[in-house]
C-alpha cells in the first residue's frame, strides 16, 4: 500500500508539471506573438572565441538577475572572449564593445523558460550560472593596450547560465573584425540574462532588462581560416594579452518569457544526454 501511495504521488507530480508546462507554452506563446519573431532591437550578435592562455584571478563579486538575487561569487578565469559579428549581412550596431567571459563558481539553479529570437521560439531548461560577461575594449598588437583612462563601454553585463533545448540546424555567414566564416549552429549552450554586478563597492546596473543572449554551438565549414592573432583586452578586472582559438559559439539577441522553477539536480542529470 505504501508503494502504491508513493507511485500515486509521483504520478500527481508529473501531471502537475505537464499542466504547468502546457500553461507556460500557451501564455508565453501569446506574449511572444506580441513581440514578434525577431530578437530585441539595438543589440548586436557576437562571436565567441576560446582564450588559449586564460588569466586566473580570484575576484569577489555580487550578482543579481531575473533568476538569482544577491549571490556572492568569485570570478576565477578569463576563458572566452567575444566580438561583435555581422550575421547574414545584417550589420553591426556597435563595433567597439566586446565582452570578456569570466568563469564563476557554480550555484545550484533550475528553471523552464521560452526563448524567442531570429531562429524562432524554443523551450529551454536553464541550469546554474557559468560565466560572467564583462563589457571590454580590444586592440591588436603592435598597438598599445586600451588606456585605463578611457571609460569602459556603458553596456549591460550578462550572466551566462547552462541551458538545454532541442537541437536544430541553421546556416549562418559571419563576418567580424578578424575573419569571414561560413558554418551552422545547432545546440543551445547558454542563456545569458542581463545582470547587476557589484565589484569593489561599485554597482553596475542593468541598462536593458529585456535583451538576453542565447548562445549556440557554431561549427565552421571549410575552407577553414587560421585563428586570430593575440589581442589586448581591458575590462573592470584589468588589462590582458590574450591568444585566441577558433570561434565556437554564436550569441543571438533574444527575448525570454515564462519562468517556471524546476529541480536543478534532475535537470543536471538530463543535461548529460544532450552534450
Amino acid at each position: 500500500m505504501q508503494f502504491a501511495t508513493s507511485r500515486s504521488k509521483r504520478a500527481m507530480k508529473f501531471a502537475v508539471a505537464a499542466l504547468t508546462l502546457g500553461w507556460l507554452v500557451l501564455t508565453a506563446g501569446a506574449s511572444l506573438a506580441q513581440v514578434g519573431t525577431g530578437g530585441p532591437p539595438g543589440i548586436d550578435h557576437y562571436l565567441v572565441y576560446p582564450v588559449l592562455n586564460p588569466p586566473r584571478i580570484f575576484v569577489p563579486i555580487i550578482t543579481s538577475d531575473q533568476f538569482l538575487h544577491n549571490v556572492t561569487q568569485q570570478a576565477l578565469s578569463l576563458d572566452y572572449f567575444m566580438t561583435p559579428v555581422n550575421k547574414n549581412f545584417e550589420g553591426v550596431i556597435d563595433d567597439i564593445t566586446h565582452y570578456t567571459w569570466w568563469r564563476v563558481n557554480p550555484v545550484p539553479f533550475g528553471a523552464t523558460v521560452l526563448i524567442t529570437n531570429q531562429f524562432g521560439d524554443m523551450g529551454a531548461q536553464v541550469l546554474g550560472p557559468r560565466y560572467l560577461l564583462n563589457p571590454a575594449f580590444k586592440s591588436i598588437p603592435p598597438q598599445q593596450p586600451p588606456p585605463p583612462t578611457v571609460p569602459l563601454p556603458f553596456k549591460n553585463h550578462y550572466l551566462a547560465y547552462d541551458a538545454i533545448s532541442d537541437p536544430f540546424f541553421k546556416n549562418v555567414t559571419l563576418v567580424d573584425q578578424f575573419w569571414s566564416y561560413k558554418g551552422y549552429v545547432d545546440f543551445l549552450r547558454y542563456l545569458a540574462p542581463p545582470v547587476e554586478k557589484i565589484f569593489q563597492g561599485q554597482i553596475f546596473q542593468i541598462l536593458d532588462p529585456i535583451a538576453h543572449l542565447a548562445v549556440y554551438d557554431f561549427h565552421q565549414l571549410p575552407p577553414m581560416v587560421p585563428p586570430p592573432g593575440p589581442v589586448f583586452v581591458r575590462d573592470e578586472f584589468g588589462i590582458w594579452q590574450l591568444n585566441l582559438g577558433q570561434p565556437i559559439w554564436l550569441c543571438v539577441p533574444s527575448f525570454k518569457t515564462g519562468v517556471v522553477g524546476t529541480n536543478a539536480t534532475s535537470w543536471g542529470k538530463l543535461k548529460t544526454l544532450y552534450r
